[in-house]
């Protein structure tokens, strides 16, 4: 977008070509037309000639009119034009030089945050699978734990029906199994869920 950007203000430099078509018409409710008769006009006005008054008589006609149709004025009052219109940019004021150095300026900043973005995303997919690496050790490591425990646990139990151990050993013994049996299936799920960021990231689909 920004690399077209430079191109539509470039564009600016270019002569523009329009042409434009139009067709008009309008109506008046006080428009009249002619009839095709008139009215003679007669008018006698004195004029003094000298010490003498003299009658002058003046004849004219007078148009007689009517109001003109609604159609009958769109027709006659029908107008068309057709024409082309050039402009030439000669001087701008160096509006059209500044506005494609922005453009360029623009693309600069767009190119700077795109590279920004790309080191981002690096960052985030190393850690994605630094995370996922780390959750496997952990994963692995409460197993080992689990393990150890149930086998403590198993030893305690044959201790305790011999009489060998008592009731808080053989209780103390099971809870550290469950506990451990429970930090090894949130282990589980965590190192699933950090290799699905993985996956996400490789563009694979997600599945559980």
């Amino acid at each position: 977008a920004s690399k077209v950007g430079i191109d539509l203000a470039a564009a600016d430099r270019l002569p523009r070509l329009t042409a434009f078509a139009e067709i008009s018409s309008n109506f008046s409710s006080l428009g009249k037309r002619l009839t095709g008769d008139s009215l003679d006009f007669k008018d006698v006005q004195q004029v003094e000639i000298g010490p003498t008054p003299v009658d002058v008589t003046f004849f004219d006609k007078i148009p007689i009119t009517e109001k003109a149709p609604y159609f009958n004025q769109l027709n006659t009052n029908f107008g068309q034009a057709l024409g082309l219109n050039l402009q030439v940019p000669i001087y701008s004021k160096g509006q059209i030089k500044t506005n494609i150095q922005r453009a360029e300026l623009a693309l600069k900043n767009s190119e700077i945050t795109d590279q920004a973005n790309k080191q981002q995303l690096k960052a985030d997919i190393q850690r994605a699978i630094a995370d996922a690496l780390a959750g496997k050790k952990n994963y692995e490591a409460a197993q080992k734990t689990e393990e150890a425990l149930l086998v403590a646990y198993k030893n305690t139990e044959k201790k305790f029906k011999l009489g060998a151990s008592n009731t808080l050993e053989f209780t103390t013994a099971k809870n550290q199994l469950d506990q451990s049996t429970v930090e090894t299936i949130i282990a589980k799920y965590d190192y699933i869920f950090k290799l699905k960021v993985v996956d996400f990231y490789e563009g694979k689909r997600i599945k559980l």
